[in-house]
């Protein structure tokens, strides 16, 4: 096109800007302020480690199945040097507010050594308990909510309630046993847990530095727009992950239970009904990807009812539980062969994977809403991109 008088010329260099601006945003500034932190933190317990061996909780190989495979020392140096490597690249994201390609190079890198450092069962089991300590009494909170705000729910919801804390009170000693056994195991092993989470948040922050990198490639943005595509029948998939160990679980109430603990331990059966509980809620959670519920909160919960669901209240704990399984998937399949029963009744090595393109489609779905609230009339920045107006016709 030619320059109107008073019209500064365009050039080639201001094609290359805008396409550059176009096809590699940059990485979110929370994500790169909270990921050189959690590096820094990560960087400062390895440093110590090697120092001191004997405060080093990876020597018993009990954390990590890379631990148990090499050196101790070996390991904790491979730790430090990815913590190190990270803290580096994101330090010069934060410190130069332009420049994040130290970090766009660097995360796919960190992140998949971290993953592989820190992938084991411990993270899993961990989680697993902790969530059958707090989803029960925050499946009671919400049932109480949702009968005050929705009169015709109250029925229903009652029905549950009252068999909920009918089997309370006839397994109540083997429940306070439980909770007991399992709040004193957390507190003994406060430390692991500790390392546990800091590991883990780690490596879900790099991963999810890698994943926004690749979405802003032409591979990632085709990829993303196929799981997008199927994300309905994914999601489905990804929710059906645990319900084999539910089923198993709560066949422990009946008559016929599938692969009890041999003690027979009341404690331990009602500590494995919460777990099947966990699941239960897991898998219903996981179907929120999908549902209206998903995007929108319900109008009965109380000051956000009606508002729209911000997409990381979704996808920062479908993508750390999606993680979690996927790590243990790795000491699970080490540990369980496929001849061995519990490799079907758990299949982390399926569920993992299907949860992990569940919340991948359901952010790329939800990123699909916001660029067209952005951009109303279909003029979207990928659209300006391959040089087409709202209707898909060549601008000139």
């Amino acid at each position: 096109m030619i320059p109107q008088v008073g019209e500064p010329a365009h050039t080639a260099d201001d094609d290359a800007g805008v396409m550059n601006t176009l096809t590699t945003p940059r990485l979110p500034r929370r994500l790169i302020g909270v990921t050189a932190v959690a590096s820094t933190v990560l960087l400062g317990h390895g440093l110590v480690w090697l120092l001191q061996p004997d405060l080093n909780p990876y020597a018993d190989g009990e954390l990590s199945l890379l631990s148990r495979a090499m050196p101790l020392m070996a390991f904790t140096a491979l730790l430090t040097t990815l913590a190190l490597g990270g803290t580096i690249c994101a330090a010069i994201a934060v410190l130069a507010r332009h420049r994040d390609s130290a970090i766009r190079v660097a995360a796919p890198v960190v992140a998949a050594g971290l993953a592989t450092a820190t992938a084991g069962l411990s993270g899993l089991s961990l989680a697993g308990y902790l969530v059958a300590m707090v989803l029960p009494f925050a499946a009671v909170a919400v049932a109480l909510i949702a009968m005050v705000r929705l009169p015709r729910m109250r029925a229903p919801l009652g029905v549950l309630l009252v068999a909920a804390a009918a089997t309370v009170i006839v397994l109540r000693e083997p429940l306070v046993a439980g909770f007991t056994s399992a709040a004193g195991a957390m507190i003994d092993r406060a430390g692991m847990l500790w390392i546990v989470a800091l590991t883990l948040t780690a490596t879900g922050l790099w991963i999810a530095c890698a994943a926004l990198t690749a979405r802003t490639s032409r591979l990632g943005r085709a990829a993303t727009a196929q799981v997008v595509r199927f994300r309905v029948p994914i999601t489905v998939l990804a929710a059906l992950g645990p319900l084999p160990y539910a089923v198993v679980r709560l066949s422990w109430l009946t008559p016929w239970p599938i692969g009890a603990h041999p003690s027979g331990d009341p404690a331990i059966t009602a500590w494995g009904m919460l777990l099947s509980l966990g699941a239960w809620m897991g898998a219903g959670l996981t179907i929120g990807l999908i549902r209206p519920w998903g995007e929108r909160f319900p109008h009965w919960i109380p000051r956000v009812g009606g508002r729209t669901v911000p997409p990381l209240v979704a996808i920062v704990p479908g993508g750390i539980v999606a993680g979690l399984v996927c790590l243990g998937a790795v000491g699970w399949i080490a540990l369980a062969g496929p001849l061995d029963a519990y490799f079907w009744i758990l299949p982390v090595w399926f569920w993992g994977p299907m949860l992990a393109l569940a919340v991948w489609g359901y952010a790329g779905h939800r990123a699909d809403d916001a660029e067209l609230e952005t951009h109303p009339g279909g003029a979207t920045p990928d659209a300006a991109h391959r040089g087409t107006g709202p209707t898909g016709t060549m601008v000139p």
